[in-house]
C-alpha cells in the first residue's frame, strides 16, 4: 500500500516538524512493506510568511534576526530526516496537489496539526481533502481548527468541507473544538480523538538519527551552550520575562533557567539554534518545563518531564484551549493554568504548582504513565487503516 502524509512539515515551528516525524515514523514501522511519504506539499503563502525579516521589534534585540535566520537553516538542514515525496510542490491552490496525490497514493492522511484552519492558508486549500470523486482513500490523525473562530465557517464553506468530510473513511481530531466543527460541517460524521503524534515519538529513532546515545547528546549539549554541571535545568518555552525572574529568583542557587525558541532576556542560557530533533530530547534533561506552548506541553510529557502549561491566547469568547484539552484528557488539569489566573498572585500559584512537582517523588513515572494512556488513542486510526489493507 502507498500511504502519504499531507501536513504542516516544513513550517519553521518545532512541534510541527516533530508531529510529523512521528506520524511518519509510527506508520511506517507498523507496516515496513508499504511506502510511507511525506507529500512535499507546502502553500505559497506560508513560505513567505516564513521569511526571515528584519522589523522594529528587533532593534533592541539585534541577535533575534540573525538567530530566526540560523534557525530557518537549521530547519531547512532537518528535512532530510523526512521521507519526502520526490516532487515538491509549492502554491496557493490544490490542483497540482490533488493531482500527485491521485496518482501516487492508495491512502492519503491529513494530519496532525492545526490542518483544518484555514485562515492563514486560505480558503479552499489541499489539507481539507476536496478531491472530489477518487480511488484515493481519505484519512485524517489529530487534524485541527483550534484557533479559527466559527465566523470563519460561512455557509458555503461549511457545505463544501462537509461534502468532502463525508468521504472520509476515517477522521481523527485532537481536541473537543474541531469535533464540534466536524459535527457543525457534518452532522451524521463518525469522529475519533486521537492523540498528537508526539505523545508518542520514538525517541530510539531521534537518537539514531542524530547517531547519539543519550549520554553523548547529553555532553553536546551541555558544551556547546556551556551549561554547568553542578546545577539541574528548568527550561522554558515563551514564558513571561516576570515569570523567569521569580523563577531565577526561587531556584537560581540550584538550577539553571533555560529557554528555548524565544528568550525574555532573564534566563541564564538562550538555545536559539537547536534543531528539531535536538529541541526533542532537551526537554528529557530538565527537571520541569514551563511553556505557553502545546507542543512544548506534550514534548515535556512524552520525555517523562513534569510541565506547567500557561495558556496565553486571548480569541475574545470563552473556549477551552488545546493545553487544557490534552492535559484534562491525562488527568493533569492542575498542570494548566490561563495567564491571568496566573499572573493573579503574582505567579505564586505556578510556583506552589513547581515546588510540588519538584518535590514530587516518581514524578516521572506518574508523567509517564498518564501520556501513555492518552497515546493508546491513536489505536482508532491503525484498527481504521488495518480495515482497508
Amino acid at each position: 500500500m502507498r500511504i502519504g502524509i499531507l501536513t504542516f512539515h516544513r513550517s519553521i515551528n518545532y512541534g510541527a516538524y516533530m508531529q510529523c516525524l512521528a506520524l511518519s515514523r509510527e506508520i511506517a514501522k507498523r507496516y515496513p512493506d508499504d511506502t510511507v511519504e511525506v507529500v512535499d506539499y507546502s502553500s505559497a503563502i506560508m513560505e513567505k510568511n516564513y521569511r526571515v525579516k528584519f522589523n522594529k521589534s528587533m532593534i533592541k534585540r539585534p541577535m533575534e534576526f540573525f538567530h530566526r535566520i540560523k534557525r530557518k537553516r537549521v530547519f531547512r538542514d532537518s528535512l532530510k530526516y523526512l521521507p519526502l515525496s520526490d516532487k515538491q510542490i509549492i502554491e496557493d491552490t490544490c490542483e497540482n496537489a490533488f493531482e500527485y496525490i491521485k496518482a501516487h497514493y492508495d491512502v492519503i492522511v491529513v494530519g496532525s496539526d492545526a490542518v483544518w484552519n484555514w485562515i492563514k492558508r486560505g480558503f479552499p486549500n489541499p489539507y481539507l481533502l476536496d478531491m472530489g470523486e477518487t480511488d484515493v482513500l481519505k484519512f485524517s490523525y489529530a487534524a485541527s481548527a483550534f484557533g479559527m473562530g466559527m465566523e470563519h465557517v460561512t455557509e458555503e464553506r461549511k457545505v463544501k468541507f462537509g461534502n468532502s468530510l463525508n468521504g472520509f473513511n476515517f477522521i481523527g481530531v485532537r481536541d473537543d473544538y474541531t469535533r464540534d466543527l466536524v459535527h457543525h460541517c457534518s452532522p451524521e460524521a463518525d469522529v475519533s480523538f486521537t492523540c498528537d503524534p508526539t505523545a508518542f515519538l520514538d525517541l530510539d529513532y531521534v537518537l539514531n538519527l542524530l547517531g547519539m546515545t543519550k549520554e553523548e547528546y547529553k555532553a553536546k549539549i551541555y558544551k556547546k551552550y556551556k551549561i554547568p554541571e553542578n546545577k539541574r535545568l528548568i527550561c522554558t518555552m515563551g514564558t513571561t520575562n516576570a515569570l523567569v525572574k521569580r523563577l531565577k529568583s526561587k531556584y537560581g542557587q540550584t538550577h539553571t533557567i533555560l529557554s528555548v525558541f524565544s528568550n525574555t532576556g532573564a534566563e541564564d542560557i538562550y538555545l536559539a539554534d537547536l534543531n528539531p530533533l535536538e529541541w526533542s530530547l532537551l526537554f528529557g534533561l530538565c527537571d520541569i518545563t514551563l511553556t505557553n506552548f502545546f507542543h512544548g506541553t506534550l514534548l515535556s510529557i512524552r520525555n517523562s518531564t513534569p510541565v506547567i502549561s500557561i495558556d496565553h491566547t486571548k480569541f475574545g469568547s470563552e473556549y477551552k484551549g488545546k493545553m487544557q484539552d490534552v492535559l484534562e484528557r491525562m488527568d493533569m488539569a492542575d498542570c494548566f493554568f490561563t495567564l491571568d489566573r496566573a499572573r493573579a498572585d503574582e505567579w505564586k500559584c505556578v510556583l506552589s504548582k513547581a515546588d510540588e512537582l519538584l518535590n514530587e517523588k516518581n514524578v516521572r513515572e506518574r508523567v509517564n504513565a498518564d501520556r501513555e494512556k492518552l497515546a493508546t488513542s491513536r489505536e482508532s486510526f491503525f484498527e481504521a487503516l488495518e480495515r482497508v489493507r
